[in-house]
């Protein structure tokens, strides 16, 4: 009876499993992503805080959002690289703006966007004790106080 080499014969066995986890481990590093950073200005260029960014997904259904921290900086993790994205600031006061079609590559990815001004005035707007409300869905009085109210009266003194 012939030995049987253990050695020779596993030795296709160990290649195949050799060459699995290569090719599983090529597929992880495929996958993983990268950084986006960017700074959010306003039309005087300062850096505006709390200014709610997305970033969607042109080509996939994966959406993303983050906030500004105080120095206008947002940061979005583990982006996929290749993939392009549509991002979108938004901030009261201001047009929401977006920047379409930004494709994010490998290493440092920079995306400056600056807002500008909305020229759209609120409503009219009742103040009252606990809240504020609209003009039309107030039941009762409204007083309107213009500055020519407040010139009428004449003061003596800083007491009164």
């Amino acid at each position: 009876m012939k030995p049987l080499n253990i050695t020779a014969d596993r030795k296709p066995v160990w290649l195949l499993f050799f060459f699995f986890f290569t090719l599983l481990q090529l597929r992880v590093v495929a996958q993983q992503g990268t950084s986006v950073t960017g700074t959010i200005t306003g039309d005087s260029s300062v850096p505006l805080s709390g200014v709610t960014v997305k970033a969607t997904g042109t080509n996939s259904k994966e959406s993303y959002t983050t906030v500004t921290n105080e120095r206008g900086v947002f940061v979005f993790q583990q982006l996929k690289v290749g993939n392009t994205y549509t991002f979108t600031a938004s901030y009261i006061g201001y047009e929401p703006t977006s920047v379409k079609s930004f494709t994010v590559r490998e290493g440092t990815n920079t995306l400056p966007i600056q807002l500008t001004s909305s020229n759209n005035t609120l409503n009219q707007v009742v103040v009252i004790g606990y809240g504020s409300q609209k003009r039309e869905t107030v039941t009762g009085s409204i007083a309107t106080i213009t500055e020519k109210d407040f010139n009428q009266v004449k003061l003596t003194t800083l007491l009164r």
